[in-house]
Order: C-alpha cells, then sequence, then structure tokens
C-alpha cells in the first residue's frame, strides 16, 4: 500500500474561505477531491463534502476532524447523500493506520456493497473545525485529502477570534 498526494489549485478553495489539499497521482487505484462548490465553512453548520472515485472497490472511509483550540461538536457523515448511523462509526483501529499508509482518523467505517466512486459529506452542528479530511481505502491503495479554513469557530461561543497577522516591519520597542 502506498500514500499518494498532490496540492491543488486553491483558487476556488481561497474564495470560499477553504484551503484544500486532493490526494491521487496518475497511477493510483483511488482518488479523493474536496467539492469546494458543495462545501460551506460557516455557522450555523459546517459542511465539507469530498468525491471518492476508484480504479476498484472502495472499502473503507476515514474521516478526521481539527477544531484546533475550539471546542468539537458533533457532526453526521452521509454516503452519497444517506446519512452514516452512528453505531457503524469506529474510532480505534481498522485498515491504514501505520508508516506510509497513515490515514489521521476520528472516525473510521467500511463501506457495504460493492462501488468505485462515492460522495462523502461531514456536516457539524454549532461549531466550524480548522480542517475536515475524509480518506478512502480500496485495493492496496490508501489515500486522504482535506479542507481547512483559516481558523476554528465555535458559532458565537467564547471561542476567541485569531490573532492578527505578524508584521515583521514594525519593530517597536516601548520606552523605559
Amino acid at each position: 500500500m502506498r500514500h499518494r498526494g498532490f496540492l491543488m489549485g486553491l483558487g476556488v478553495f481561497a474564495a470560499l474561505g477553504l484551503g484544500g489539499v486532493a490526494a491521487a497521482d496518475s497511477n493510483a487505484d483511488v482518488m479523493v477531491c474536496p467539492r469546494p462548490d458543495l462545501s460551506t465553512p460557516k455557522c450555523p453548520e459546517a459542511r465539507a463534502c469530498f468525491d471518492v472515485r476508484a480504479t476498484k472497490n472502495i472499502t473503507h472511509i476515514f474521516v478526521d476532524l481539527d477544531f484546533d483550540m475550539c471546542r468539537s461538536a458533533p457532526f453526521v457523515i452521509s454516503v452519497d447523500g444517506v446519512d452514516v448511523p452512528a453505531d457503524r462509526l469506529h474510532t480505534r483501529g481498522g485498515p491504514c493506520n501505520h508508516g506510509d499508509d497513515d490515514i489521521s482518523r476520528t472516525v473510521w467505517f467500511p463501506l457495504t456493497g460493492n462501488q468505485d466512486k462515492a460522495q462523502i459529506c461531514v456536516r457539524v452542528e454549532g461549531a466550524v473545525p480548522q480542517a475536515i479530511s475524509v480518506g478512502a481505502k480500496a485495493a492496496d491503495e490508501c489515500v486522504s485529502a482535506s479542507l481547512s479554513t483559516p481558523y476554528c469557530s465555535n458559532c458565537g461561543s467564547e471561542c476567541p477570534p485569531p490573532p492578527p497577522p505578524p508584521y515583521p516591519y514594525l519593530n517597536y520597542t516601548p520606552a523605559k
């Protein structure tokens, strides 16, 4: 198994306030591509969608949510518009969890049946994570992709705004 990836152009992501990384290469059995046109990084419900395509059967999906310094929030995962029941989500073990094949995950679940494409969407109520990643396994390939925002938000709660950008040209030293 090999973990492969490359950086996609960020023009569309930047317009939505999203940064994105897609994973695949020309020889990959599986690829995961962010769908910024179906993603919304804003309150009260953040949403990130990804297209997964493979030349072989997709057997597993991995989802990782990075809330950075904000409080985590409940989330729902759907496959092709159908919500995945919470009792099908695993938090331990699974494939693609070591060496070059390591895919970070908050949860993972097997896909049932044979399918070579799927649209995976993650909805988060009451918060905007800093990043949402989706990974997939098909045959011996493990890949993942992510959508990210400049910072997390807890939708009207106590989470502070991000710090201002550094201004290296200002070298202010207070007088003593």
